[in-house]
């Protein structure tokens, strides 16, 4: 069967190695084969033969390395061994990567060097055969003579093996890569696809797995950082102070409201405060008449039927305060149920001044959000509020999890929220 061959971007590149021009023009170099998936050739097509000549090892990839001692770690993979040939490149051409190639070629020609995990081997064009009969992770030391280019061709596919360079904790990962053969469901995706679904090449981590969903959700406002605003009594909308959007303070007047309602009810609180202030003394007065009555009574100068009448007149006055008085606190009442404050009724009683102009005020701070009345619109409490505050500094996502997910959510469990408008967010 023919082998292709393609070069295909891998894992993120330490900072420092490969330029950036050597994976771009390798990638160029390598043609339209590179940058789609790889479609099976007619293993009898001798067209398709000559152009991937079929090699003995099935993966080559660019590092550029450090002087010093190195790690090539592995991983246990497919086979006990895995033989590769690690050679310098001469630059970042094609032609110089076709000639690290034909190189690999003649070592994978000759008889490979049997080396043990920790046995050391150095890059040059001999055949080193990694013996990976070992169940966990496998060193091998590599003595680097100097810092530059080196190519890795592996017996197998690299990845079968997780295999790696390393320094420490630093890893070095190619910074470009081709495969010479065939990968049975194979997918490799275009540069501009990895950028618009936002794929990423990371190295492998271990990870908690943790269960997860997808549920559609909206943004809303703290329900409780919210009100719905409509005036206590009926008229009709003289005056907007306060625009859709604006940031109002607890206490603002957001509209006037010319209400006949509004001047009644003060009007009664002046009733019953003046009917109040009148009764009090009446009582003082049919007070002393009885006791006048009792004291001429006892000195047999007025008749039991004067003294009766003196009570009854006493007993009237103060039924009358009384009434007064009750009056009087459910006209303070309705006028502080309608938003007017102690200082206010303090300031009306004093003045007896009466308005009809009602104010609506924002009972919190926060952004006008909703304004549906309008100016000579008549409004009453029995209509929708009109006006809506919110506080926009916490908002609440609320989200739609299906009955069958609700075992997989639990108080404190973390959720993650992607927003449409804002791609990356």
């Amino acid at each position: 069967m023919s082998m292709q061959r393609s070069l295909t971007s891998a894992a993120p590149r330490r900072a420092g190695l490969l330029p950036t021009a050597l994976a771009l023009a390798l990638l160029a170099m390598a043609g339209p084969a590179a940058a789609q998936h790889e479609e099976h050739a007619d293993p009898g097509d001798p067209a398709a033969s000559a152009q991937a000549p079929a090699r003995a090892f099935e993966w080559g990839g660019v590092y550029e390395l450090p002087e010093g001692e190195l790690e090539l770690l592995l991983q246990p993979g497919p086979d006990a061994s895995m033989d590769l040939a690690l050679l310098p490149v001469a630059g970042a051409t094609e032609a110089a990567f076709e000639a690290a190639a034909a190189a690999a070629d003649r070592a994978f020609a000759g008889a490979p060097q049997s080396l043990a995990p920790g046995e050391a081997f150095a890059p040059g064009p001999g055949l080193a055969r990694l013996r990976l009969e070992e169940r966990g992770e496998m060193r091998f030391p590599v003595r680097v003579p100097a810092a530059g280019r080196y190519a890795l061709f592996t017996q197998h596919f690299a990845d079968e093996f997780q295999t790696t360079f390393l320094r420490g904790a630093e890893r070095f990962h190619p910074a470009a890569a081709r495969n010479f053969r065939e990968r049975f469901g194979q997918i490799r995706i275009q540069p501009a696809a990895q950028q618009s679904f936002g794929v990423r090449l990371a190295p492998a981590e271990r990870r908690a797995l943790l269960r997860s969903f997808t549920a559609p959700a909206r943004v809303a406002f703290d329900a409780e950082r919210m009100a719905q605003i409509g005036p206590a009594v009926a008229g009709r909308v003289v005056e907007l102070r306060a625009r859709l959007g604006d940031a109002v303070r607890e206490g603002e007047v957001l509209a006037v409201v010319d209400s006949p309602d509004w001047g009644l009810a003060q009007s009664a609180f002046l009733q019953a405060r003046g009917l109040s202030e009148s009764a009090a003394p009446l009582v003082e007065l049919a007070r002393e008449a009885h006791a006048r009555a009792l004291r001429l009574h006892e000195e047999q100068s007025v008749s039991l039927s004067e003294v009766q009448q003196r009570r009854a007149e006493l007993l009237e006055a103060e039924s009358r305060l009384l009434a007064a008085r009750a009056a009087l606190a459910g006209a303070v009442h309705r006028l502080q149920i309608h938003g007017m404050g102690a200082a206010e009724i303090e300031a009306l009683a004093a003045s007896g001044a009466v308005s009809s102009l009602y104010p609506v005020r924002a009972p919190l701070g926060g952004r006008l959000i909703r304004r549906e009345a309008t100016l000579g619109s008549l409004v009453h409490p029995e209509q929708a509020a009109p006006w809506t505050v919110a506080d926009p500094e916490r908002l609440w996502v609320l989200a739609e999890v299906p009955e069958t997910r609700l075992a997989d959510v639990a108080v404190g469990a973390p959720a993650r929220i992607e927003w449409f408008a804002l791609p990356g967010t």
